[in-house]
């Protein structure tokens, strides 16, 4: 697999992380694995698989699985970070440009509680699908 990388290099992402102050939240191996990630979702050829993690980290694949299942760490707060960076870049763009500006929201992550059925605006296609999260049919 090539490690050709979007990001250029690791500096950008700690000076990232620095700017965010997300050394405040979370500890130093924490933030290791999330920069892990980062680089790894980054590089061309990502697959979403653990293995592909562990080419980018000096971490066994089994550490980082044991992380993603069982870390301890807030992930609310990184959300939140990642939203607010998110707002502030459509309102910045949208300001610049005077122009009427598109945004796709992706909530492919968002549970749906109401069958289609009973919603009052149901969205197009939708279904059922495993939530390996909650180990069922969601």
């Amino acid at each position: 697999m090539s490690h050709t990388a979007i990001v250029p290099n690791h500096v950008a992402l700690r000076n990232y992380f620095l700017q965010h102050r997300l050394p405040l939240y979370y500890s130093k191996p924490v933030m290791a694995h999330i920069e892990t990630y980062m680089v790894a979702a980054t590089a061309k050829g990502f697959r979403g698989k653990v293995v592909d993690l562990a080419e980018f980290s000096a971490s066994h694949r089994t550490t980082l699985g044991h992380f993603l299942a069982e870390g301890k760490w807030n992930e609310a707060v990184l959300q939140n970070k990642v939203k607010d960076e998110s707002l502030q870049q459509v309102v910045q763009i949208a300001n610049q440009t005077a122009e009427p500006l598109f945004v796709i929201h992706d909530d492919t992550i968002s549970k749906k509680t109401k069958p289609s059925s009973q919603a009052t605006s149901p969205m197009e296609q939708t279904g059922f699908h495993h939530s390996h999260l909650e180990g069922k049919v969601v």
